[in-house]
């Protein structure tokens, strides 16, 4: 389902990439409003998109040679739609892309596609989103080293300073995989005491990203309580991070629920000094860290938040000791 859902968001992101192409493509005289701008491509495209799906949704293990035919129709369609200089010719190269990396995990070959559109459509917009797009899988996979080469390549040329800014964000997302420390912070809660995460050295600790306008957020937060009341004795903790811009709607929120933790404000939005750093752009967004700082869940909710927690709190159990020597 997550790799079906991935593809629907590809789709999305390559017509919302297609539309502007089109707009600069278009001619500067005044349209008419009844004329049809989207092109034919779009409909065959999905049709592709769908037919993969259906595939998918049989269960199993993906396996390209099941995907043969559809492959083949993306390339027959993006080298039409090229000779033809439909401004939606790269459109089927960044499906086929998202493809290999989401749903066949070959990242090799899915940047191998996205460096082709920079080599054939450059100075577009297509090739301005593949570069994202190919952050975006990187960030996917962990590969922290590897956005920063990509950031690096892409700074050598003429960089545009939102697509750098986008780049740097899904880098520092980069950096909060599983199995990695969380980046250290020194601030000032909202009392104006010193917050620090080497101040909440040997306790397990959960960084919630949240706002009070945030639908999910207040859905969630209920549970947080509960979890909160029940481990914060045997050593949990949270840390909060609000985004929220007017401070009364957070305070609100806070002695509504009974939230008690330790919180991070500084009235920016999604301007948030310690947002911006760790590459959010998505709320809520946590991060459950050991005892010793390590990410081990990211984006925990409900009952599987509950006993993640619980199983980091469980004593570690001891080496038994070597035997006496003779």
């Amino acid at each position: 389902m997550r790799k079906m859902l991935i593809l629907a968001a590809a789709l999305t992101l390559a017509l919302a990439t297609a539309a502007s192409a089109a707009d600069k493509a278009a001619p500067k005289a005044t349209p008419d409003p009844g004329e049809e701008r989207v092109s034919p491509a779009v409909g065959r495209v999905q049709a592709i998109v769908q037919k993969i799906q259906e595939k998918m949704a049989r269960g199993g293990e993906p396996r390209e040679a099941e995907f043969a035919d559809e492959l083949k129709a993306l390339d027959a369609l993006g080298a039409e739609l090229k000779a033809s200089k439909d401004p939606y010719a790269p459109l089927p190269l960044l499906l086929k892309s998202a493809f290999y990396a989401q749903v066949l995990k070959e990242v090799p070959k899915s940047r191998e596609i996205l460096a082709g559109i920079r080599r054939d459509f450059p100075e577009t917009p297509w090739a301005l989103q593949s570069w994202v797009l190919e952050a975006r899988i990187l960030a996917d996979a962990g590969d922290a080293a590897g956005l920063e080469a990509l950031i690096k390549n892409y700074s050598a040329g003429k960089p545009d300073p939102q697509v750098v800014e986008v780049l740097q964000a899904l880098a520092a997302q980069a950096r909060l995989a599983v199995g990695r420390p969380f980046p250290p912070f020194a601030v000032k809660d909202t009392n104006g005491k010193a917050l620090t995460l080497a101040g909440l050295k040997g306790k397990v600790v959960l960084i919630d990203f949240w706002a009070s306008w945030c639908g999910p957020c207040r859905a969630e937060m209920p549970n947080v309580v509960k979890i909160y009341a029940k481990y914060q004795p045997q050593g949990f903790e949270i840390v909060g991070i609000n985004l929220d811009q007017e401070r009364q709607a957070m305070d609100d929120f806070i002695k509504q629920m009974g939230m008690t933790w330790p919180q991070y404000y500084d009235g920016k939005g999604w301007e948030c000094e310690l947002a911006r750093k760790y590459g959010i752009d998505s709320i809520p967004q946590t991060f459950l860290l050991d005892r010793q700082g390590i990410i081990i869940g990211v984006g925990l909710r409900g009952e599987e938040l509950d006993r993640a927690v619980a199983a980091a709190l469980k004593p570690q159990e001891k080496a038994p000791a070597p035997p006496p020597a003779k």
